[in-house]
């Protein structure tokens, strides 16, 4: 994973575009010899998955060497940040990438998604890259998100006593997280579209008979298995446990700023405790959430919706021609 980031810290936004370029051109000549359908719509798919899963490398390095600054001085913080940096540069993620690319890049071969020749070994690769990428965006993701399910029920030192929701970290977090998110529910949205264009048109038929004795139509039917449960049915889950974990972190934070001054109020006079009282008061009434999340769950709802759609009009094609009556 050292390797990963490293190559991500490397990749500027210019070499990013510069590559996708001189891709599109290879691949064109390639494509004029061994014509493909949709070649300008696969290309941009692939190119899109991979350009967003690097952006978003480059940004969680950057979390991972610069955003927990503001963890120094805090036990508990700083234990949980070893811990997501150990889960972040295990070799599992690369291994777990390699075994999930290499499988689909040979459903791709048995089902004839592509033809071997050169534009096909040249699509292959592409697609084994951003799968690759993909699925280790996935694990990086996913233990940011372990990361923030443990924070949710820690007992945290460093944070706004006043002003929970608005602590440094917490709202850096959030943004990162936010961005994260989006970018990898994109990325897959393209990965879900890019699949439905290869995909048979007698999807449905196909898997309403599918054996075990018939290898394409197990293999097909087990890759709708895993899109369905990993970006039809995991990307609600995943924005509701992060969103849920922020929100516990904040009301935990709340609770304790709450007590603290609870308790200072015994041994306060008259006075002061009507000041600490309108404190509380404060405290309590302050923000649920570091950040406005409009545009998080604009994003979220419309890739959510998509890729519902997508696969449903793929596996079902019937419905689009019933809501046409």
């Amino acid at each position: 994973m050292n390797f990963f980031f490293s190559f991500a810290d490397k990749t500027s936004y210019t070499l990013l575009f510069t590559g996708s370029v001189i891709f599109l051109f290879f691949s064109s000549i390639l494509n004029l010899y061994y014509p493909t359908d949709l070649f300008l719509l696969k290309y941009f798919l692939l190119v899109g998955i991979f350009d967003t899963i690097m952006i978003c490398a480059k940004q969680y390095s950057d979390l991972l060497k610069n955003g927990f600054q503001n963890f120094v001085g805090d036990p508990v913080l700083s234990a949980e940040r070893r811990k997501l940096k150990e889960a972040v540069y295990s070799k599992k993620n690369i291994w777990i990438g390699i075994t999930i690319a290499t499988f689909f890049v040979i459903i791709s071969i048995i089902l004839e998604f592509v033809t071997i020749d050169a534009l096909g070994i040249t699509s292959l690769t592409a697609l084994f890259v951003s799968i690759l990428l993909s699925i280790i965006g996935y694990m990086l993701f996913a233990h940011l998100l372990h990361f923030l399910v443990r924070l949710s029920s820690s007992d945290i030192e460093k944070y706004s006593r006043f002003y929970p929701a608005y602590t440094n970290w917490l709202v850096d977090i959030t943004k990162n997280s936010a961005f994260y998110q989006n970018a990898f529910f994109i990325a897959g949205t393209m990965y879900v579209t890019l699949f439905t264009i290869h995909a048979p048109d007698d999807t449905l038929k196909i898997l309403k008979t599918a054996t075990f004795g018939n290898s394409s139509d197990l293999i097909l039917t087990i890759s709708w298995v895993i899109i369905i449960l990993a970006v039809v049915v995991g990307f609600p889950v995943i924005s509701y446990i992060r969103s849920r974990a922020i929100r516990n972190i904040v009301m935990n934070l709340k609770t304790k700023s709450s007590q603290y001054y609870e308790n200072a109020l015994k041994e306060l006079k008259v006075e002061k405790q009507i000041e600490y009282i309108k404190i509380v008061k404060e405290i309590i009434e302050s923000a649920n959430y570091p950040v406005n999340t409009k545009i998080n769950v604009a994003v979220s709802t419309a890739t959510v919706f998509i890729n519902l759609l997508i696969a449903v009009l793929k596996i079902f094609p019937n419905v689009w021609k019933l809501s046409g009556n």
